[in-house]
């Protein structure tokens, strides 16, 4: 299973709610893998754009050093070079090697291992963290942009009702009354409108600011998702396997 099955699985169930609330039923297989396809490599590309993920992979970077630095050994062999002219010169070579009698090596090795889980864990939670947000403005957008849609249309709708109600008032078939209950009608769908536009262009700015920029074309959602692997009964073992749990026992171990 994929990373991006993985991750989607580790989703809340509220959230997976939403990401699947504007689902067309009848969608096949085929394109279910596709748009999952899709959903996963705009994931991807978000996450290695976004700021946060890029500050927690140069933090790993930074503890893969710290932990070779760790597992070098404490001391290091000395070389003395002695050399003495009289009548007959004398050189001396001496080396000599400090033990490790309390395997401090062993335990400064252990530590920064178990340093370099916990931030890798760390790191694999913000990355879970960063595609649940991700996935959710992408279906609040896909929400938005229909909304609009339909909004759209039904201030074209209006205000083909409004010249009609025009006309007939023009030619005495309606009274002002009901005239002016259609140009309210219209003024308030033009407000539903504006909502529904500036709406739109908010979540856009709120997926720019994870993902670096919005999808160039609308993503659509699959109708179903994968089975997860394993027992999802054993809700223990599900917990222990979430980075944050990890890295939560990782730093206390440490």
């Amino acid at each position: 299973m994929s990373w991006f099955f993985r991750r989607w699985m580790a989703l809340p169930a509220h959230l997976v709610f939403i990401l699947f609330g504007a689902v067309a039923v009848n969608a096949t297989a085929s394109d279910d893998t596709a748009r999952t396809a899709a959903l996963a490599d705009f994931v991807e590309r978000a996450l290695a754009a976004n700021p946060k993920d890029q500050a927690a992979a140069a933090a790993v970077e930074a503890e893969v050093a710290r932990s070779r630095g760790a597992a070098r050994p404490v001391f290091n062999p000395n070389l003395e070079l002695e050399y003495e002219s009289s009548e007959i010169d004398t050189a001396t070579l001496e080396l000599s090697q400090t033990l490790d009698w309390h395997d401090k090596r062993g335990a400064r090795k252990n530590a920064g291992e178990a340093a370099l889980e916990a931030i890798r864990a760390a790191h694999q939670a913000l990355r879970e963290q960063l595609a649940g947000e991700i996935l959710t403005a992408l279906a609040n957008l896909d929400r938005a942009s229909r909304l609009l849609v339909l909004a759209t249309e039904r201030v074209g709708l209006l205000e083909r009702f409004v010249v009609l109600h025009e006309q007939r008032a023009a030619a005495g078939d309606i009274g002002q009354t009901e005239l002016q209950l259609a140009r309210l009608a219209l003024a308030e769908a033009h407000l539903q409108h504006a909502d529904a536009e500036t709406g739109t262009l908010e979540i856009g700015t709120t997926l720019a600011g994870l993902a670096g920029a919005a999808p160039a074309s609308p993503l659509a959602f699959p109708a179903s998702i994968p089975a997860p692997s394993g027992d999802p009964g054993d809700l223990e073992d599900l917990a222990a396997r979430h980075p944050a749990v990890r890295e939560a026992r990782l730093r206390a171990a440490a």
